[in-house]
């Protein structure tokens, strides 16, 4: 069905995704500002990855709207965005439909959404993965920062 290329390809996105399911996991306990690591982990250990992108996103406008900070949020909103399509993506490559035609690229498709399984199109969505992954440590601690610096000025 799938060639070896193809399989490599979508255990690579596989892998490269779990580890920025790992960061947002991160990023959501982080952003409750818990004193003790350990409880903002027990707020988030259930949530899905969907829901931790919403919480990061819920908590940020609601400081950015507190401490007026516009630039840095619209930043750190852009990167949850993108990680949103990643989401959408991943949900897709491994858990959709597979079709396969002679003569034409596997297709998979998830509700609306449909991925060309290619080592070409997976090795895209593994970049974009890679690219979130170094875009929103620094989105979101530029955005935290910007939040200390307004508090330590009250």
């Amino acid at each position: 069905m799938l060639d070896d290329e193809t399989l490599k390809e979508v255990g690579r996105f596989a892998i490269e995704f779990s580890t920025l399911d790992e960061l947002i996991t991160n990023l959501a306990a982080s952003i409750l500002e818990c004193t003790e690591w350990e409880t903002a982990e027990r707020l988030t250990a259930n949530f899905t990855l969907g829901r931790k992108l919403d919480l990061i996103g819920e908590v940020s406008k609601q400081l950015a709207t507190t401490y007026q900070l516009t630039q840095p949020y619209d930043v750190l909103s852009t990167q949850v965005s993108s990680v949103r399509r990643l989401v959408e993506d991943r949900n897709t490559v491994l858990h959709g439909s597979l079709t396969v035609k002679r003569g034409e690229h596997p297709i998979v498709q998830a509700k609306k959404n449909k991925v060309e399984l290619t080592p070409n199109k997976l090795s895209k969505l593994a970049r974009r993965i890679d690219a979130a992954i170094d875009g929103i440590p620094p989105a979101y601690f530029d955005f935290m920062d910007a939040v200390y610096k307004v508090r330590r000025a009250k």
